[in-house]
């Protein structure tokens, strides 16, 4: 398993941010790698969608389903690529009186290909680029610089 992670306090009220994560469809206002993204149905456990980056020279399109969806609370997109999988996951934290914003990207390896039929995936360069982009970003602390640009947009 390959994990990174990264948290900020915030004081906007958790029912905000919500508002704003289940808006699947203006998701690339606050996540700044999204081209576009949609979902086929409701911000909810087990519904697809997909969503376009641009944080590579060639465009990448992503299939993802969501899971552990809390109201007011968390969720994760899930992307299963070829040899492994991809959790992208959202989390609000109350810690004494600040609301702590986490995000992570979790990576784990199958023990065999475990593809949804109807998920068309990236070849493995790409998911590996995807990897060392995210560990750079996390290493040089500009994805923390990324995440305060998104947050600073959100109405307090």
């Amino acid at each position: 398993m390959w994990l990174v992670e990264f948290e900020i306090a915030t004081n906007i009220k958790k029912e905000k941010i919500w508002d704003f994560w289940k808006d699947v469809k203006n998701w690339n206002k606050w996540n700044f790698n999204i081209e576009y993204s949609n979902i086929n149905g409701t911000f909810k456990n087990g519904t697809y969608g997909s969503f376009k980056t641009v944080i590579t020279k060639k465009p990448i399109f992503h299939y993802f389903i969501l899971r552990n969806c809390i109201l007011n609370k968390s969720f994760i997109k899930r992307i299963k690529l070829l040899f492994c999988t991809m959790d992208l996951g959202y989390e609000m934290i109350e810690k004494d009186t600040n609301l702590v914003i986490r995000n992570y990207i979790k990576l784990s390896l199958v023990s065999k290909i475990n593809l949804l039929p109807t998920i068309q995936t990236p070849n493995i360069s790409e998911g590996l680029l995807l990897m060392l982009v995210a560990d750079s970003f996390h290493k040089t602390n500009r994805t923390n610089k990324l995440d305060e640009r998104a947050w600073s947009l959100l109405p307090k």
